[in-house]
């Protein structure tokens, strides 16, 4: 992985220069429209810290390159690079904070093989502010493994009570073998909380075969696992099943089935512990609005927001337990 940690430090107007430049009214004589159409961000992803001191950015670096910095919100303080990806071939795709002096960010990278081709990698990594105790968050590969782990997992839970830790799905791979009890047979996608400083992990969901996401309630607790509908021959059905958990239980109950191909069925996206309830998409007169399903084994379902023209894409969230606050649509 070319990722390496940064000691860069840079001025705001610095940081912004591109896009102060593009963002001016400039002489037509010298107005390279070409460049400007090409022109990468100067400022993406921009996240203030939990103590409300410091934001973090992501801009571009030399080449295909990105930074990620962070700026105490102090008069006159520089932005400093916590590190960057060089683009040959990771890259930086987004970051959050993890606690006040801490970040975790996603980078992926685009992999040509021989003989399946173009492949997307992505992992998770998290930093200090100054760029020190660079650590990979996703689970890594020994010499034993059997397979290729192509996503490095994600974030489901920043856990705002538990200072520098996450809950994060992760990539289990086979390294048993014979001759040896050292390995493990696990294998598929679980969740992990892992301390994002020492690396320290605890199992919270065993690695469920087919297993592709799962949600938390933004408390800790994980209520809803997607796994991955298998048909004739094993090949992927198009179809995610959905399971949910009721509280304080360990027991998967079935929630939903959700077609990818024709877009029928519940598609869960957020839970709210205090009422209950996942929210999630389903068509209502051949467009998506966002439905709520009690997760108390009634299953009751309940329209929150629909729109008779245009489909209703997202969430919105607010808070670092990601309370579902709205929704947003595109019209003409």
């Amino acid at each position: 992985m070319i990722l390496r940690a940064q000691g860069l430090v840079l001025g705001l107007v610095t940081a912004l220069a591109s896009f102060a430049s593009l963002a001016t009214a400039q002489d037509a004589s010298t107005f390279d429209a070409a460049a400007a159409f090409g022109a990468r961000q100067s400022v993406s992803d921009m996240r203030l810290s939990p103590d409300g001191a410091r934001v973090l950015f992501v801009a571009p670096g030399a080449g295909q390159g990105t930074i990620v910095y962070t700026l105490a919100l102090t008069p006159g303080a520089p932005a400093i690079g916590a590190f960057s990806a060089d683009g040959k071939p990771w890259r930086v795709t987004g970051c959050n904070w993890v606690s006040a002096t801490r970040i975790v960010c996603r980078i992926y990278a685009v992999l040509r093989d021989l003989h399946l081709g173009p492949m997307t990698m992505t992992r998770i990594v998290a930093v200090d502010v100054d760029g020190s105790n660079l650590q990979m968050l996703s689970k890594r590969e020994s010499a034993h493994s059997r397979g290729l782990q192509l996503g490095g997992g994600e974030v489901i839970d920043w856990l705002p009570g538990d200072d520098g830790a996450v809950l994060m799905t992760r990539v289990y791979l086979p390294d048993d073998r014979t001759g040896t009890l050292l390995g493990s047979a696990k294998a598929g996608l679980g969740v992990d909380r892992v301390d994002t400083r020492t690396l320290a992990s605890t199992p919270v969901v065993q690695p469920v075969r087919n297993a592709i996401d799962y949600i938390s309630d933004g408390r800790g607790t994980v209520r809803i696992m997607a796994t991955r509908g298998v048909g004739a021959g094993g090949m992927d059905s198009g179809v995610i099943h959905y399971l949910y958990r009721e509280p304080d239980s360990t027991e998967w109950h079935r929630l939903a089935d959700y077609d990818a191909t024709d877009r029928s069925g519940f598609m869960p996206a957020a839970v709210d512990p205090d009422l209950n309830v996942a929210y999630g998409f389903k068509k209502l007169d051949g467009r998506m609005a966002v439905y709520t399903v009690k997760l108390d084994g009634s299953l009751a379902e309940e329209l929150q927001y629909a729109r008779p023209d245009v489909d209703v894409e997202e969430l919105l969230t607010i808070g670092r337990q990601a309370r579902v606050v709205g929704a947003t649509f595109v019209t003409d």
